[in-house]
Parts: structure tokens; sequence; C-alpha cells
């Protein structure tokens, strides 16, 4: 039996300013520089930084996507 899509759960009202904004302990990503924020990005792939949920996360992001991401994160405030 075919049923409709369900609609995307949306997150708490807040919740993606206070995302890239930052909480601590995580760093904010609004207005992160893009060098830095690939930095932090390839780092995580690698190994370099120990935490592994971003390294799953950075494992699936080629170069071109982790810059992609820095643009856009740099260009918020």
């Amino acid at each position: 039996m075919w049923r409709p899509a369900r609609p995307r759960p949306q997150p708490a009202p807040g919740a993606m300013g206070q995302t890239i904004r930052g909480v601590p302990p995580n760093p904010a990503l609004a207005g992160k520089p893009e060098d830095q924020f690939v930095e932090a990005l390839k780092d995580s792939k690698s190994g370099k930084r120990n935490n592994p949920i971003m390294k799953t996360f950075a494992a699936q992001l080629n170069d071109q996507d982790m810059a992609n991401l820095a643009a856009h994160y740099a260009s918020l405030k």
C-alpha cells in the first residue's frame, strides 16, 4: 500500500542558530574562516583530531565538499 512520505522533522526553534553559533563544548561554525574550517575537517577525517563523530562525518566528504561547506559557514554571521 502506498503512503505519502512523512514530513521531515524540523529542528527545535533556535536549534540551528545555537549549532552554528556554538554551544560549549562545540565551537561556533558561523563566520569561521574557510581555511580553518577546511583544516579542521581534514584533521577530523585523517584522525589527527580525535572526535569519532566528526571523523565519521568528515570521512564522507571530498575536498570540494569541504570547500563548499567552509564557504557556506564563513558567509554566515
